[in-house]
């Protein structure tokens, strides 16, 4: 609702009059210090997996957990984003849930964020339009 508020305040001349000294322009929240970082990419190497075996799924990501996760008392601080297409989204689930009864969140392979990234599909659609031209 703010974003919509701000949106409108922002291109609507008579409320930006009005409202534009008392309405925040961003709310602040826990990273609001890190907006406008450039993100620092370090490489993680090669590990041989295929990610089509669960088990070996299991391995990548408990490798992962144990050699670049935070931790504090056993406990994961922050969770670690881990990308890919569709199919590897639901590996990373799969995973996850052959873990689910595991003893600790670092066993249960909780620490990781699955996030879909769509660079195949994009890739397929410049083919497509690259044939079609």
């Amino acid at each position: 609702m703010s974003i919509m508020m701000t949106t409108l305040i922002k291109h609507h001349p008579k409320l930006r009059d009005c409202f534009q000294d008392i309405y925040p322009k961003h709310l602040k929240h826990k990273y609001t210090q890190f907006a406008g970082l450039k993100t620092t990419q370090y490489p993680l190497g090669l590990i041989d997996c295929n990610e089509n075996k669960t088990q070996e799924m299991i391995h990548l990501m408990k490798t992962m957990s144990n050699s670049f996760f935070s931790k504090r008392d056993g406990d994961i601080v922050e969770p670690m984003f881990f990308g890919g297409d569709r199919l590897t989204d639901e590996r990373v689930n799969g995973a996850q849930y052959a873990m689910k009864n595991g003893d600790s969140p670092t066993e249960r392979l909780e620490g990781f964020i699955s996030k879909i990234e769509d660079f195949h599909r994009l890739m397929n659609f410049i083919e497509a339009i690259h044939k079609l031209t």
